[in-house]
């Protein structure tokens, strides 16, 4: 055989098609039953979501950049930084919950005080202390038939002022600083 003969030989029987296998009978196909679209539960996303992270992260871990960086001297330096900014988130974290119990405590303190100033108003408003203010700038407790009630008047103004001109009227007294009579439950804290 001459070389081109050989080679149409070979052409012929690469072109010969293999001898099929008869064909199964299958069953007849039945129509799917109609169901209502449901959405996928969040049990079956989540590992979808996992695995293509893990395909992710198992790509990153293959790429030329990580083998050579993995490989060199550079990886203890990118150690070294994550450690360091770990470290450092631990610290932050400390400090900031340190403010927050010294915050806390400032706080308390502060309603203490509050607390007890409260008391020592009541204390100094308190009817009894009033009465014998009262009773010491010479003042009396009116009869409740003596009390009588005043409808103001147009010159009630002119005459106000007239009385205070000739010191008739003085200013009023302040409770806060006026003299206290000595009682025993009055005492301050």
């Amino acid at each position: 055989m001459t070389p081109t003969a050989a080679a149409a030989a070979r052409r012929a029987s690469a072109r010969a098609v293999p001898a099929r296998r008869p064909a199964r009978r299958r069953a007849p196909r039945r129509a799917p039953a109609r169901r209502t679209p449901r959405r996928a539960p969040a049990v079956q996303v989540i590992p979808a979501a996992a695995a293509r992270t893990a395909g992710a992260v198992g790509d990153l871990a293959d790429s030329g950049l990580m083998v050579r960086l993995t490989r060199g001297r550079l990886w203890i330096g990118v150690l070294a930084a994550l450690l360091a900014g770990i470290v450092a988130l631990n610290v932050l974290s400390l400090s900031l919950t340190s403010d927050s119990g010294r915050l806390t405590e400032r706080s308390e303190s502060v309603a203490q005080d509050n607390t007890v100033l409260r008391a020592r108003l009541a204390k100094q408003l308190s009817s009894r202390r009033v009465e014998s203010i009262a009773a010491s700038l010479g003042l009396q407790v009116p009869d409740p038939r003596e009390i009588v009630y005043l409808s103001p008047d147009g010159d009630d103004p002119a005459v106000a002022a007239r009385r205070l001109e000739s010191g008739e009227l003085g200013a009023a007294p302040d409770l806060a600083t006026a003299p206290t009579a000595p009682t025993d439950d009055l005492t301050a804290p």
